[in-house]
């Protein structure tokens, strides 16, 4: 199994049965750790699943990218420019504003 690899059940299981034993001779801090290296683990599987999908999804982008002409590329550019520039104003304007709605209600209390 390599780190990309999900767990498979059997080791999982394995690795229950394991902990299930050593629990009997561990104090409370831990019982707490090892539960958490445990919660650990299962929640790779998620995280490698979604990366796996991440990187289909750009290989996939990147042969519709591929296909398209330099002028077509040099827009898509230009329109991805000038979406991050609208997006960080929006982004800085709503930061603004939650700060001064949060200045304004120190002030009245």
């Amino acid at each position: 199994m390599t780190i990309t690899d999900p767990p498979r059940q059997g080791s999982l299981t394995n690795l229950t049965i394991i902990l299930q034993l050593a629990k009997a001779s561990l104090n409370p801090q831990q019982e707490k750790m090892l539960s958490q290296v445990g919660a650990t683990i299962r929640n790779s599987s998620g995280f490698l699943e979604r990366l796996t999908q991440l990187k289909d999804r750009e290989v996939k982008a990147k042969m519709v990218l591929e296909r398209l002409g330099t002028h077509e590329l040099h827009d898509l550019l230009e329109f991805y420019k000038m979406m991050t520039t609208t997006t960080s104003q929006i982004l800085r304007s709503r930061h603004y504003n939650a700060k001064q709605n949060s200045i304004c209600d120190h002030d009245s209390q």
